[in-house]
């Protein structure tokens, strides 16, 4: 693929963001920020040093140290009013940490309370401690279940995971020609008392899909396959292309 296609697909995938963007009314400013926060939190989730990631995205070791404060803040500053064991999870969710590491974050934090807090995540298998250069280090687990996660955080969590997925599914296809992946987009016209029997076939697929699993499960060749499904109104919420890729 040439580089100006890539940029291109990359183009069509910020449309999403800079749509919501408009109706949210955030600035241009504000955006760049969260898109540099974004480019960031991504080149630094397989723990690369800061100065690799630095060199990485082009800024300097300065602007690097800079938004790795803003990361940590951004995942905090939602988590103040609720239990330590998920204000943790929060700051895992910005980067793999270690103990030190995370009671600097969470200083002024007892360190009593937060032996506990980190002990509830582990037997919960909410986060896993990895042996990384003779330390212990923390990192967040993500469910792989269908459970619907609880108020905002789970449904950002969840928003998460299908937008994981579709980035792999883009790659797969656009950068790759991969065709184990597949993606394909339907508009209709429903009636509204037609729409829970859209939830009725989703109930269906996941029978059918978890019958697949079970006979996949002794098969070394196995492949994991995250599978999402979405539908929503038109909220006309911009001008853009529509198709299948």
């Amino acid at each position: 693929m040439s580089e100006r296609i890539g940029e291109r697909v990359i183009y069509a995938m910020l449309t999403t963001a800079t749509r919501l963007a408009c109706r949210q009314k955030l600035g241009v400013r504000p955006l760049r920020q969260l898109l540099e926060m974004a480019h960031f939190h991504e080149a630094s989730k397989d723990g690369r040093p800061l100065r690799d990631v630095a060199v990485l995205l082009d800024i300097s070791p300065r602007k690097a140290a800079q938004l790795s404060k803003q990361l940590k803040l951004n995942f905090l500053e939602p988590s103040v009013e609720i239990g330590l064991p998920r204000r943790v999870e929060f700051l895992l969710w910005a980067a793999p940490l270690s103990r030190k590491r995370i009671r600097q974050a969470l200083d002024p934090v007892d360190e009593g309370d937060l032996d506990n807090a980190l002990a509830t995540l582990v037997r919960e298998g909410r986060v896993i401690v990895k042996k990384e250069s003779r330390r212990e280090v923390y990192h967040r687990v993500r469910s792989n279940s269908r459970l619907v996660g609880d108020g905002w955080s789970g449904r950002i969590d969840g928003l998460q995971h299908l937008l994981d997925n579709l980035a792999n599914v883009i790659y797969a296809r656009f950068f790759r020609d991969d065709r184990k992946a597949f993606a394909r987009t339907i508009s209709v016209q429903l009636r509204a008392e037609d729409l829970p029997e859209l939830e009725r076939i989703y109930e269906s697929v996941w029978e059918r899909v978890t019958a697949l699993e079970a006979s996949a499960r002794d098969d070394p060749n196995a492949l994991h396959v995250d599978l999402s499904m979405f539908w929503g109104p038109d909220q006309k919420l911009g001008g853009g292309e529509r198709g299948s890729s």
